[in-house]
């Protein structure tokens, strides 16, 4: 595993060993996830239309034009919060 990480840029490699990497898997990998009762991993679509219900009149085209309008609105550091928070990551757990 280790000999796919000279492909990583280093920038990177950094924030992943800081612990700052945020990866955003699609297909449905993360529905499985065990979390507690009451609360659900959100669908692609879904993550979108939350960032939208932040911003006032906006009407977004899809999830990216809502994510890149709320990291303009609001900046790059709530944004990643924001999207922590959507994602459940304090409380996930591998399903």
């Amino acid at each position: 595993m280790t000999k796919y990480l000279q492909h990583f840029p280093k920038p990177l490699l950094d924030d992943l060993a800081n612990g700052r990497w945020l990866p955003v898997i699609g297909a449905g990998m993360s529905l499985n996830a065990a979390l507690p009762a009451g609360k659900a991993m959100p669908l692609w679509g879904d993550l979108g239309k939350a960032f939208e219900r932040d911003l006032a009149d906006f009407s977004a085209v899809g999830p990216v034009d809502a994510m890149s309008a709320y990291e303009h609105e609001y900046g790059r550091a709530r944004l990643i919060e924001r999207l922590s928070e959507l994602l459940h990551l304090r409380d996930a757990l591998p399903g």
